[in-house]
């Protein structure tokens, strides 16, 4: 254990796991709702259902 994680673990009890991304909600399967490329396949349609489920939220051409 790194003392960085041990550190960790005594100001909040057993360190949680951290995935890949470096995020606990990312190994509990939370899904962050962020833009992704249409050109990366399914992009453009992940992007329409955000654009649907944060309409009136999104705000374009800086204003």
């Amino acid at each position: 254990m790194s003392a960085r994680a041990a550190r960790a673990a005594g100001e909040r009890g057993s360190p949680r796991p951290v995935t890949a991304g470096g995020h606990p909600l990312l190994a509990e399967g939370v899904v962050p709702p962020l833009h992704v490329s249409a050109d990366l396949p399914g992009g453009h349609e992940r992007n329409a259902v955000l654009e649907a489920r944060y309409a009136g939220h999104l705000h374009r051409g800086g204003h």
